[in-house]
């Protein structure tokens, strides 16, 4: 997507993610017990922290919890809440080494598809490693990018919210020889028309495989769900625990 950054989708986005997705309390909830499950001591760190509903969540039962993002306006938000807990900075973690070290690193929510092209995600994947203690654990939830789901995003357009006075729409086209999905949020209200772009480099969990064991990590399990059950062939999302 021509103009497209590494803090595009949080500048964008900022403002607007918590009301966008305050039917994610039960989901939140969920992620954050399965995650405490596999921390071990900690501490813990978020990749793509955004306004920090994870990281709250899992700071909140003890662990210490630090949070990068690429995006200040999403920090920004992410601070407001925050008081302090979880620890949070601005990094991008394709780029930046790690700082600290970790018993578990998680990446949720579809953020790892969101960090840039193979290379780039090879690069936090390696970064990922180094930063983890011996036996930690890296844990990334993605969507499952099956055939029909892609097929659906094929220069598609949806109604995804409206009122009275507002309404919101998604635009995505997918290009599968790139395994490039990229959407386009319009929010039209008080007279405006708001843009929120976002693009996912996606791959199966064999691709997700073979890109991890480049980086040195083992896999541990994947479920299709945050309840740990097995993949399935309905399943939306796939999480993979990766071991050092």
């Amino acid at each position: 997507m021509q103009g497209y950054g590494p803090e595009t989708y949080g500048t964008a986005s900022a403002e607007d993610y918590d009301d966008f997705y305050t039917d994610r309390e039960d989901e939140v909830a969920a992620t954050a017990a399965a995650l405490c499950e596999l921390a071990g001591p900690g501490p813990v760190l978020e990749i793509g922290v955004g306004t920090g509903m994870v990281a709250e969540a899992i700071a909140s039962r003890g662990f210490d919890v630090v949070g990068v993002d690429s995006s200040p306006a999403m920090l920004a938000v992410a601070r407001k809440k925050s008081a302090g807990k979880p620890a949070l900075c601005t990094a991008d973690a394709t780029v930046d080494r790690i700082q600290g070290s970790y018993s578990l690193i998680y990446c949720v929510f579809n953020t790892f598809f969101m960090l840039g092209d193979r290379a780039a995600q090879i690069v936090f994947l390696r970064n990922a490693y180094d930063a983890l203690e011996p036996k930690g654990r890296l844990v990334i939830e993605t969507f499952v990018p099956t055939a029909e789901r892609l097929g659906n995003w094929r220069g598609r357009v949806v109604v995804a919210d409206m009122t009275a006075t507002t309404v919101t729409l998604v635009a995505s086209r997918n290009d599968s020889e790139r395994q490039l999905l990229e959407n386009q949020k319009i929010m039209i209200r008080d007279g405006r028309v708001e843009l929120a772009p976002s693009q996912f480099h996606y791959h199966t969990a064999e691709q997700m495989d073979k890109m991890s064991g480049s980086a040195g990590l083992t896999l541990e399990s994947r479920w299709g769900g945050w309840s740990r059950e097995e993949p399935a062939a309905g399943s939306t999302k796939m999480i993979a625990v990766y071991t050092r």
